[in-house]
């Protein structure tokens, strides 16, 4: 099951990747990111596509996926998806 995976970490691979700035004034490569395949929760096993990678760069592939990996953590054991709505806020009626 994937436990974890470090939102911060995942940004900085798809900057690696062209779709993000390193440094001010750099282009970015729109057509360059990461697209999840799971997430944290969901059952995965060994060979399971979990992201897909795109890139201009492909001398920076090894790289991204090493940050990328680094950023996602395992367990044996089924976990409970995170609360990803807290409350709803709106504005009062008259």
């Amino acid at each position: 099951y994937i436990k974890h995976m470090d939102a911060e970490k995942i940004g900085l691979a798809s900057v690696i990747l062209g779709a993000g700035r390193e440094k001010k004034g750099e282009a970015i490569d729109y057509s360059a990111g990461i697209i999840l395949k799971a997430k944290t929760g969901d059952l995965v096993k060994k060979g399971d596509v979990i992201a897909e990678f795109h890139t201009n760069l492909p001398e920076k592939m090894k790289s991204a996926e090493e940050l990328f990996l680094s950023a996602i953590e395992y367990s044996d054991e089924a976990i409970d998806a995170p609360v990803l709505v807290y409350d709803i806020i709106s504005k009062p009626s008259k």
